[in-house]
């Protein structure tokens, strides 16, 4: 459901336009970046401020993706587990120089339709990375979990 002009209406999400508010119920899935870009809609952020913190949620849930990932069944142990591959740290600075050339620099600004963002707003992107690091690890719990009961069920 989304209002536009006043009215509430039954629109796809390829309908939806700037400026459309969008009604939410207890249950919906929504991305993490899409949560971030309605978060910042919401405290006022402007359409440009929104996309750009949407644009490094994104990132930012891929680092963390990367970083849990590095065991499929395990839970991640500590930071000093994620040092231990120097390509992937390598990769993640590059990945976070690029973002701040991305957000903060006046000629990626102009190319990618972007604006600087407030400190508060990478604390929100700090907090949903880190509720996104949370449901990764709880999944690879019930991985291991549903595999243990299908191997004594079978076994």
């Amino acid at each position: 459901m989304a209002q536009r002009d006043g009215q509430w209406l039954k629109l796809p999400a390829d309908q939806l336009i700037p400026g459309d508010l969008v009604k939410i119920k207890s249950g919906d899935k929504i991305p993490a970046d899409f949560s971030i870009y309605l978060w910042e809609r919401s405290l006022g952020s402007d359409l440009d401020t929104a996309r750009t913190s949407a644009v490094n949620m994104l990132v930012a849930c891929e680092i963390v993706y990367l970083i849990n990932c590095r065991k499929i069944t395990q839970s991640f142990t500590g930071v000093k587990e994620m040092f231990n591959s120097r390509a992937i740290v390598i990769s993640i600075l590059l990945v976070v120089a690029i973002q701040i050339l991305f957000t903060y620099t006046p000629f990626m600004q102009f190319l990618f339709a972007t604006t600087s963002i407030l400190p508060m707003a990478w604390v929100r992107i700090a907090f949903i990375s880190g509720l996104f690091f949370g449901l990764v690890e709880m999944e690879k719990r019930l991985q291991v979990y549903t595999i243990q009961q299908i191997k004594r069920i079978f076994v």
